[in-house]
């Protein structure tokens, strides 16, 4: 079985500490703010993202080679690929300028096939195997033998503590 760049899992490892930009507090002007609703609340949330975040979000996407990348096996296609032209056409921050993915998002919907979101839910999901009859003896059978060698120790430390308590003159019932 192939082992694809995903069950690698190594673009944690390039990306964690660069992910790691400080942000600049968001001025309270209307331009920072979102007006996805009538209401009348202002919201810290869904920030415009600047030139300047979009091309170093851009940068870190464009730093992944493709070995370091999840490549899906239904299409071909690697989840970075996908996940950067959100960053590119986003309008507002979005959690996959942190390489966050999160399928509840319905901008996924749009983005990926529904082959690749199953393959991408279900990626790593697999149950467990049965345990095979004689395994499953041998396992029991180790652990009854330790749970023995566990008690005669016990047990041995209690009579000697009791020969003890004798030699010492306690009174034992």
């Amino acid at each position: 079985m192939e082992i694809t760049s995903g069950e690698r899992n190594a673009w944690k490892d390039l990306i964690t500490d660069k992910i790691k930009v400080p942000r600049k507090s968001p001025a309270l002007s209307s331009a920072n703010q979102s007006s996805t609703s009538s209401t009348t609340n202002s919201s810290r949330h869904n920030n415009l993202i600047t030139k300047e975040q979009r091309i170093n979000v851009l940068k870190l996407y464009d730093d992944l080679n493709n070995e370091n990348k999840w490549k899906l096996a239904c299409s071909g296609r690697y989840v970075e690929d996908i996940m950067k032209e959100a960053v590119q056409t986003a309008k507002y921050e979005h959690p996959s300028a942190s390489f966050i993915l999160d399928l509840a998002d319905t901008i996924w919907l749009s983005k990926f096939t529904k082959d690749e979101c199953k393959e991408i839910k279900y990626f790593n999901n697999k149950k467990p195997e049965k345990i095979k009859k004689n395994i499953l003896i041998l396992l029991i059978k180790k652990s009854l033998k330790l749970l023995v060698i566990i008690i005669t120790k016990q047990a041995r430390r209690i009579l000697d503590l009791v020969d003890h308590m004798i030699n010492a003159g306690f009174n034992v019932p």
